[in-house]
Formats: C-alpha cells, sequence, structure tokens
C-alpha cells in the first residue's frame, strides 16, 4: 500500500489541520487580539484635576508636553503643544491633531512648573 497525505500517522505535521472554516480562523484571529487587551483605568478626582491644571500651565507658558493615552493594544505617547482645549468636546488639539481628554491617562512635562500645579 502506498503512503499518501490521507494515510493516518503519514502526515502528522498538518494532521490535525486540513481545514478551517472561516468563522473559526475569524474567532482565533479575535482571540489572539483581544487576549493581551488592557482595561481603561478610572482616574480619580484629584488625577484629573492635576491633568487639567498641567494642560493649563502648559498652554500659558507655551511648553510642550507628553501625554501617555489609552490604547487596548499599545502604549500611545503624544509629545507636542497644547493648541487648544474644547471643554464641550472633551477634546483637546496637540499640534493639529484632536485626541479625546478621556483617553489621557497621564501628562508629563513641564519641568520646574509641576510644584505649581500641586
Amino acid at each position: 500500500m502506498k503512503n499518501t497525505k490521507l494515510t493516518p500517522g503519514a502526515n502528522l505535521r498538518w494532521e490535525s489541520s486540513r481545514m478551517m472554516l472561516p468563522e473559526h480562523v475569524v474567532a482565533i484571529v479575535d482571540h489572539n487580539r483581544n487576549k493581551n487587551n488592557k482595561e481603561r483605568a478610572e482616574l480619580d478626582e484629584q488625577e484629573l484635576l492635576l491633568i487639567e491644571n498641567t494642560i493649563q500651565q502648559s498652554m500659558l507658558h507655551r511648553q510642550a508636553l507628553t501625554f501617555s493615552l489609552y490604547d487596548p493594544y499599545e502604549d500611545l505617547k503624544v509629545i507636542g503643544l497644547v493648541e487648544r482645549v474644547d471643554q464641550r468636546a472633551k477634546q483637546i488639539r496637540v499640534d493639529g491633531e484632536w485626541f479625546d481628554m478621556r483617553d489621557i491617562v497621564a501628562v508629563e512635562g513641564l519641568q520646574g512648573m509641576e510644584n505649581d500645579v500641586l
């Protein structure tokens, strides 16, 4: 008897994965993508006030800030000058791009001004 790839044990590498339904492929990809998701951190009132004050001081003194933004898949950092704050839409414009203020996790910058904000 001639061994073919369909003979049991002849094709051990691909024995169990001869066919995958498209729904299963999508489910596996979604599972792998969501496996490392990060949850959105809830900031308390004091941290939010500190972030807002730092942004105001940055606009007043025209100094760049480094924003750490929430993203479920990676760590995002944005560096630049705050050009505008839209309180109604809860957005800020940094170097021509709009960002949602709810996505701001931390703000760094303003060397020598941290004590003024606190």
